[in-house]
């Protein structure tokens, strides 16, 4: 019997692009699945910095902030899909629309915590992205049966304790995988 299988969930999940990605959008990074089911898929890049700080982003909202360190934060590069929608992952206790990916880690798209942290009272830990990936009905699944990505389990620890440019490495070395060992063509046999 075909497509009997069982539907896997990979919310709470780290899918690592292989090296020779294809996609412009998704090469060389590490994106959080935070909601999958049958109808599809969404997540968020949590390795790409852009060069652009939360000031602007308080500017924007008219919030005052008085938290350096929150001011000068580089907003994150979160997905080609609706790149003027900021989406916060963060530890702790919830906020307005959170909702939670793995233990010890939320996302949410409400403002008040980006208020919060203006004022140097939100959360402990954060990432802020402007922009989502998403999959319909299938697509991740698919890209899954080729060669694109490799799964890894999500931690707080992996998303807010590691430096952007070692995350991709990081996350595949839990799993045995040695990135710079592989090689960049694209393809399969």
């Amino acid at each position: 019997m075909t497509g009997s299988h069982e539907f896997q969930s990979l919310a709470g999940n780290l899918l690592l692009a292989m090296p020779g990605m294809a996609d412009p959008f998704f090469s060389q990074t590490a994106t959080l699945i935070c909601d999958h089911s049958t109808e599809g898929a969404m997540g968020v890049v949590i390795n790409q910095p852009t060069n652009i700080p939360l000031q602007e982003v308080f500017e924007q909202l008219k919030f005052d902030s008085g938290s350096l360190e929150a001011k000068t934060r580089l907003i994150g590069y979160g997905g080609p899909v609706g790149r003027d929608q900021g989406f916060m992952l963060h530890s702790g206790q919830e906020w307005n629309s959170s909702i939670e990916v793995v233990e010890g880690m939320k996302l949410t798209t409400s403002p008040d915590i980006l208020e919060a942290i203006s004022h140097g009272i939100g959360p402990q830990k954060w990432l802020f992205v402007l922009g989502y990936a998403g999959w319909t009905a299938g697509q991740l699944e698919s890209e899954l049966a080729g060669d694109s990505w490799i799964v890894t389990q999500a931690t707080p620890e992996l998303v807010f304790d590691t430096p952007a440019g070692d995350l991709l490495k990081h996350a595949a070395s839990q799993l045995g995988v040695d990135f710079s060992r592989l090689g960049t063509f694209t393809g399969s046999a």
